[in-house]
């Protein structure tokens, strides 16, 4: 609650606190070494924002998950991966059956941000959110383990990287340093690794919640022309491809149409 109270506050509207609480066990286990899984955190904020819409009155759970959580992070033995599957539109329809089957059409759960991709949200993000929100939001992991109690952006892990990457195009280079404490992670040599594995340049993409393959080029496309360095990083991308275009979605046609009108 510490890490989002100066967030939700500066949002301004009103909210509803929802408190979880870990198993003890699982922080026993890790002591003695046990390897710590992924928690299907968007599946929990699924089944939690359905109770509290029953709880307070209201009909609509709507979350922010983009086209970019439907791509597999790898393939291992011939199956798909995707580290982000409760963030997938196939979980969102599977879980939109679930509900319906319970409770007909008095709660529906959907992502608003669905048809659009990382790079899009963040250029949107850029032009109407960025300046407001620049000192009370994170996507990185590190900030938001069980021991933090504030916002931050360790600028070491992919999270970061992409979202420094997704933001390269549309925000000044001054500012974004500004936001990971002075760090340009473009021209860390350290971060050279994590690049090659965000654009798939002979690794795997990170078992982390980023930008699709193809959205990481086209934003290091851009970034390239601003970074002389950055020439190094050598990969292809399909001239019809364009990550400003919408892509499905599963919201209601009536919602969808507010966001199509905005954008």
């Amino acid at each position: 609650r510490d890490q989002l109270e100066p967030l939700i506050y500066r949002i301004g509207l009103d909210n509803a606190w929802v408190s979880r609480e870990w198993d003890k066990q699982i922080i026993e286990l890790n002591k003695q070494g046990a390897y710590n899984g992924n928690f299907p955190i968007s599946a929990i904020f699924a089944t939690v924002g359905t109770v509290v819409c029953i709880l307070t009155g209201r009909r609509d759970h709507v979350v922010s998950n983009e086209q970019s959580a439907n791509e597999p992070s790898l393939e291992y033995k011939g199956v798909s991966i995707n580290h982000q599957y409760s963030k997938s539109q196939e979980f969102e329809q599977l879980y939109q059956s679930l509900q319906k089957h319970y409770f007909g059409d008095a709660v529906r759960y959907y992502s608003f941000l669905r048809p659009l991709s990382e790079v899009k949200i963040a250029e949107l993000f850029s032009k109407i959110g960025f300046e407001k929100y620049k000192d009370v939001f994170s996507s990185c992991n590190r900030a938001y383990t069980h021991d933090s109690h504030k916002m931050w952006w360790c600028g070491e892990c992919p999270k970061c990287a992409f979202v420094f990457l997704a933001l390269t195009p549309f925000i000044e280079r001054r500012e974004l340093e500004a936001l990971f404490g002075g760090k340009n992670l473009l021209t860390d040599p350290l971060m050279e690794p994590t690049y090659k594995k965000l654009l798939n340049i002979g690794a795997d993409k990170p078992l982390d919640c980023v930008g699709e393959i193809k959205e990481s080029r086209s934003a290091m496309q851009m970034a390239q022309k601003t970074y002389s360095n950055l020439a190094e990083y050598q990969f292809k991308l399909p001239d019809d491809y364009s990550y400003a275009r919408v892509g499905s979605h599963s919201m209601p046609e009536e919602v969808f149409a507010i966001l199509n009108q905005a954008l």
